[in-house]
């Protein structure tokens, strides 16, 4: 915006006056778990491969003008992640009652306790995952 000088014994003290409603932009809250994600992995090998950053400028400037633009898409990706996970989730809690309220009824196969074991480390992945998150 603008500023206002102000001198105290005789050295000049300038204030920057800013507009009060903009609010500084956040920086990205990087969570560690998306790297073992073979689908961020890919968007980000895709946005580099596209827009490399040395084409016709300075790799840093190019590099730096490109950051915006992947933390745009970082943050997308996790939001468009966060609803795979909570239905996948949901669909494994419910098999997994399913599966659970079955066994009940009898001994289980070794298959059907081969599903169940898979069905638990998947839950227990999309949690872990979600706590990670959280603790950011």
């Amino acid at each position: 915006m603008g500023g206002v000088w102000w001198y105290f014994d005789h050295s000049p003290i300038f204030m920057e006056i800013s507009d009060p409603q903009k609010k500084p932009e956040a920086p990205l809250k990087f969570n560690s778990t998306w790297l073992k994600d073979p689908s961020y992995i890919q968007m980000v090998n895709d946005f580099w491969h596209l827009h490399p950053p040395c084409r016709g400028r300075t790799w840093a400037k190019g590099f730096c003008s490109n950051l915006p633009v992947l933390k745009r898409l970082s943050i997308k990706w996790a939001k468009e992640k966060t609803k795979r996970d909570d239905n996948t989730l949901a669909k494994v809690e419910q098999t997994l009652a399913s599966l659970l309220d079955d066994q009940n009824r009898g001994f289980a196969s070794t298959d059907a306790k081969t599903h169940l074991i898979k069905l638990e480390n998947q839950k227990a992945k999309i949690l872990k995952d979600r706590e990670e998150t959280w603790r950011l």
